[in-house]
């Protein structure tokens, strides 16, 4: 469905990827919801899990829409080769500049994953590792741990990119690109309610976010109350 104007048009089928059996296309069908984002004016990029695990990808320039690529799947080493492991959960996307796409996914061990477009060319999805805790038993040693829900992305300017993503221990945890270099991640930690005594309320759902102007970023979640929270960056981290 489309807003040109002042009214939204009817819904339009997409379609989806098909597996040709000689002349006969055979629907395969979508295993997960879409992302989508505008790398330039009139452009718009939709990418979505594909039943066999690899990332789909369709893109209209405001006309007819493209039949559905395929853009591969994210890898494990196993044995000394590259052995391709299904997408695990929704997928975000973002667009920091003109022809410049990047795709989240959290990666079937639990890293956060990205496949890059420069304009010419997609990336292979590579990983931006994995949120560090203090090991209990060794307070001094950080362990890596999977994220617990698919990240969500947005981008406030050119060369910038923040993702967002539910920590294992339903804290909101951040992670930024610069233009230059991909900062750790960083907790934002989760809500508090004092009845009386105070208490942490861990974020339950999966987590959006957009941006509405320069060094402006609002972040959206559901925590355990079935509540819905908001925060947001404008210069600093604050919440309602």
């Amino acid at each position: 469905m489309a807003r040109t104007g002042g009214q939204w048009g009817a819904f339009e089928c997409l379609g989806a990827p098909a597996m040709m059996r000689g002349s006969i296309a055979i629907p395969l069908g979508l295993a997960g919801p879409p992302a989508a984002c505008s790398g330039r004016p009139g452009r718009i990029d939709v990418f979505v899990a594909g039943h066999s695990g690899e990332l789909l990808h369709t893109w209209s320039n405001g006309g007819d829409w493209s039949p559905f690529e395929s853009l591969g799947a994210p890898t494990v080493r196993i044995a000394e080769t590259q052995q391709p492991l299904p997408l695990s959960g929704p997928l975000a996307a973002c667009s920091c500049g003109i022809d410049r796409i990047g795709v989240f996914i959290r990666g079937p061990l639990g890293d956060l994953q990205l496949k890059w477009w420069d304009g010419k060319h997609w990336s292979e999805f590579a990983s931006l590792g994995w949120p560090q805790v203090l090991d209990e038993i060794y307070p001094a040693v950080t362990v890596a741990v999977p994220l617990a829900g698919p990240p969500a992305a947005c981008s406030w300017g050119p060369g910038r990119m923040d993702v967002f993503a539910r920590g294992p221990d339903g804290d909101l945890l951040h992670k930024r690109w610069d233009g230059r270099v991909w900062g750790p991640f960083e907790c934002l930690g989760m809500p508090t309610a004092r009845d009386p005594e105070p208490r942490c309320i861990p974020f339950t759902g999966a987590v959006t976010a957009c941006t509405w102007g320069a060094n402006r970023v609002d972040v959206f979640a559901r925590a355990l109350d079935e509540n819905l929270y908001h925060a947001w960056w404008d210069g600093s981290w604050d919440h309602d």
